[in-house]
């Protein structure tokens, strides 16, 4: 699944193009018979386009908290310019902190302060 994604990261990267809110509710599962189980990423709102001369972007930032990772929050405070690195990593980050929520059943240990209860009633079935 998360080789799926970072595929699709790369992919963007490649158009000059950065999703900024990677989250399981932006990931769709798919099946083919070709290519069997396939996740996709969808809703390009926060997307954004990095003309190829330009290698940084400075209007503020988009996401969803608990995926967003920490350093973005200091360039945030910090009125600081995002490089194309900073943006390809956020991504990255947020897939794999995805991917950590979805294998625990919801829990983002960097959201949530302990799981929620219909979290552990799932567990228990």
């Amino acid at each position: 699944m998360l080789s799926n994604i970072l595929a699709s990261i790369n992919f963007l990267k490649s158009l000059g193009i950065f999703h900024r809110d990677i989250k399981p509710n932006n990931l769709i599962l798919t099946f083919s018979e070709d290519d069997g189980f396939f996740v996709k990423l969808i809703d390009f709102s926060c997307a954004i386009r990095l003309e190829p001369e330009k290698r940084s972007y400075s209007r503020g930032w988009a996401g969803t908290h608990g995926y967003i990772p920490s350093y973005i929050y200091i360039y945030i405070y910090d009125h600081k310019v995002y490089t194309e690195e900073d943006l390809n990593s956020a991504d990255i980050y947020a897939a794999c902190i995805s991917i950590l929520t979805l294998a625990n059943f919801d829990f983002n240990p960097y959201f949530d302060s302990k799981p929620q209860k219909h979290d552990q009633e799932r567990l228990v079935q």
